[in-house]
């Protein structure tokens, strides 16, 4: 990691740092003590490396929870998620003898998991097996780190226009030019210097999830208006309606004291920007699973077949040892398909060049355009 130079890392450990079966075993004491041990001596280590990158900005993350109470599943990982905070609390005293940052995503989770479980004990935003966090989950996730960086109360945009004197009030993280006013019309092309963010209305994971990023609403409702607002106002138009259209799509017909108040157009998911934003997020997608796909193959690569000893993937020893051992690992069985396309280096190299060309594409795509904006009295 280090030898790419970054500015900022940013480091959390794995669900699996504090154990899984291992916990309910005769030696589960053993083991508990064995891998603290292990994540002192690998966080101190790291503490000594990243305190002679000068300028690096390190943020320490506090894993996200195993929820052992919801009543959704009766197979339990015994005392795992106090494995899991006994680490969070070793990160927390690294940051702060460091003067670094510290994000915790395990006493919010499991706070909001508590105050959800008084309505529904099978309830968890963690998802279905109490260690991968559903679609919504992730979401909340996203939230608290939003909100660790300051992010809450910044516009994605907001115009600020009195028709009747065709003064711009004011402008946040935008341009406009050529305005045109009276008080029954108005235009103007519009530069955002950000897109809205599209809360995701589809249930993502390959049908291992089952709810909606957008469901995340339901924990904090005000999200739209405090980290997401793209916000419009226009003052002292005549009373009556108006048409909204941005590059001529018609978004909304509102009554003058609409604009007046203001309004939120990242609530629209007909505009271009939240179209454009769509575009981003599918692209976004298509990327996480080509990483879905190399994360596994260096699994398969790295963890099973170099433990091994087998550094050449496709010689009749590899291909023989790997159906030999998956016969009693439905792990290793479900990578049957990834591990004999990806042996082949060709494949494998055409991976990382698509993951390349789709991430470059997404950060094109998502470049801001001008928009011509019109509110036009109907008649």
């Amino acid at each position: 990691m280090l030898d790419r130079n970054p500015s900022v890392v940013a480091i959390t450990y794995g669900m699996n740092d504090a154990g899984m079966f291992e916990l309910n075993s005769d030696s589960a004491e053993v083991f508990k003590l064995h891998s603290y041990q292990t994540a002192v001596e690998k966080t101190l280590e790291m503490e000594q490396l990243l305190r002679a990158q000068p300028g690096l900005r390190v943020v320490q993350v506090g894993s996200s929870p195993y929820d052992e109470e919801s009543k959704m599943d009766h197979f339990i990982f015994k005392d795992k998620n106090k494995g899991i905070q006994r680490i969070v609390e070793l990160q927390k005293q690294v940051a702060e003898r460091n003067q670094w940052e510290f994000i915790d995503f395990n006493a919010p989770m499991l706070a909001l998991n508590a105050e959800w479980q008084k309505r529904d004990s099978t309830f968890s935003i963690i998802g279905q097996d109490g260690v991968h966090p559903d679609n919504d989950g992730h979401m909340y996730m996203a939230y608290l780190w939003l909100k660790a960086q300051d992010m809450e109360g910044r516009k994605v945009a907001a115009v600020s226009i009195n028709a009747r004197s065709g003064n711009i009030l004011s402008l946040e993280n935008c341009s406009i030019i050529d305005l045109q006013c009276s008080t029954e019309a108005v235009s103007y092309r519009y530069l955002a210097r950000a897109l809205p963010f599209p809360l995701d209305n589809e249930v993502r994971g390959d049908g291992y999830f089952k709810r909606r990023a957008c469901d995340f609403l339901r924990f904090v409702p005000d999200f739209q208006d405090s980290f997401n607002a793209e916000n419009l106002q226009v003052m002292d138009l005549k009373k009556g309606c108006y048409e909204l259209k941005i590059d001529n799509v018609v978004i909304d017909t509102l009554d003058a004291r609409a604009f007046d108040e203001g309004i939120n157009l990242s609530l629209y998911t007909t505009t271009p920007q939240y179209q454009q934003a769509l575009r981003v997020l599918s692209m976004n997608e298509d990327r996480w699973t080509m990483e879905r796909r190399l994360r596994d193959w260096a699994w398969v690569k790295y963890d099973y077949f170099h433990k091994n000893g087998i550094y050449d993937l496709v010689s009749a020893e590899a291909e023989q040892t790997f159906e030999r051992d998956k016969q009693n690992s439905w792990w290793l069985a479900s990578r049957t398909g990834i591990y004999f396309n990806m042996r082949n280096k060709g494949v494998e190299d055409a991976c990382y060049d698509y993951l390349e060309t789709v991430a470059a594409g997404a950060y094109e795509t998502a470049r801001p355009i001008e928009r011509l904006v019109t509110i036009t009295q109907v008649k």
